[in-house]
């Protein structure tokens, strides 16, 4: 068996595209939600190496800034990541329950948004796997709204 060489950036992008694929077909939520998470924490990461805030601080950042202004108080961030990360840490640990609820719809959407954020911070450009996505995210949400 031969050995294989991937860059993180690589590992991540594999993550990502399965990810949305799994979202297309609606099928296996909690794989497409894991693997986004998975994407999405590396992708993370290697934007930070690049000198710039990745999604989620971006979106900690905004939250906090919402907390402050209407409770007159400081917010702590970590509370924040922490809230903004259950979802994908409940699907992969263990945790102090063996019953989760979740709207799996609702995280998959989160979590891909973050990675691709980070992903198209990193390489720029348009992505039709990206605007399928973003179409049948509307599409789930125009349904959902009408019923």
């Amino acid at each position: 068996m031969s050995h294989k060489k991937l860059t993180k950036l690589e590992i991540a992008e594999a993550q990502l595209f399965h990810s949305v694929e799994l979202y297309l077909a609606n099928d296996h939520l909690v794989s497409s939600i894991t693997l986004a998470g998975a994407a999405e924490e590396i992708l993370g990461m290697l934007v930070k190496r690049k000198g710039d805030a990745n999604a989620l601080e971006e979106k900690i950042e905004t939250l906090c800034k919402m907390f402050e202004f209407v409770f007159k108080e400081p917010a702590d961030p970590k509370k924040f990541v922490e809230l903004r990360n259950k979802a994908r840490n409940e699907l992969k640990h263990i945790g102090n329950s063996e019953i989760i609820e979740l709207n799996l719809e609702d995280e998959a959407v989160k979590l891909l948004n973050r990675a691709i954020k980070n992903y198209k911070k990193l390489k720029p450009g348009h992505y039709p796997l990206f605007r399928d996505f973003e179409r049948e995210r509307l599409r789930r949400h125009r349904l959902q709204a009408s019923n």
